[in-house]
C-alpha cells in the first residue's frame, strides 16, 4: 500500500521504516446523486437527477444534507403505482446501503 504499481523496494534490515510514495484513497465517493424514475428533470441530463449531495461527514456516520431552498422538479405525465429513488455516485455507479435504515422527506405539490 502506497506504492505505485511495478515499485520494487530492495532488501533492508528488520525495523527499517519504508515510505510510500502515493497516498492510498479511503473512498472514492465525493458526492451522492439521488435519481427518481418519475421526473423529468429538463435540465440535468440524466433528466431523473432529483439532487446531488455533498459528503461533508467522516466515514461511518450519518450524512446530513438540508439544502437551502426547495428544488421543484417536473414529474413525467402519467400514472404511477410505484416509485423508486437510486442513490449513485459522482460517477453514477450505484451504490448499495449497507445499514437500512434511511430518513429522506420530499416535498410533492400538484401543478398549478
Amino acid at each position: 500500500m502506497g506504492f505505485k504499481t511495478g515499485t520494487y523496494v530492495a532488501s533492508t534490515s528488520a525495523g527499517q521504516p519504508i515510505n510510500g510514495t502515493k497516498t492510498p484513497v479511503g473512498s472514492t465517493v465525493n458526492s451522492l446523486v439521488m435519481r427518481c424514475n418519475l421526473l423529468n428533470n429538463n435540465i440535468a441530463m440524466p433528466s431523473d437527477i432529483l439532487d446531488t449531495v455533498p459528503i461533508d461527514s467522516s466515514f461511518g456516520s450519518n450524512i446530513n444534507y438540508n439544502p437551502s431552498f426547495e428544488k421543484w422538479i417536473d414529474i413525467r405525465d402519467g400514472t404511477y403505482n410505484t416509485m423508486t429513488i437510486t442513490f449513485q455516485d459522482q460517477s453514477f455507479n450505484t451504490l448499495y446501503a449497507l445499514d437500512p435504515n434511511i430518513s429522506l422527506s420530499l416535498l410533492i405539490r400538484q401543478k398549478k
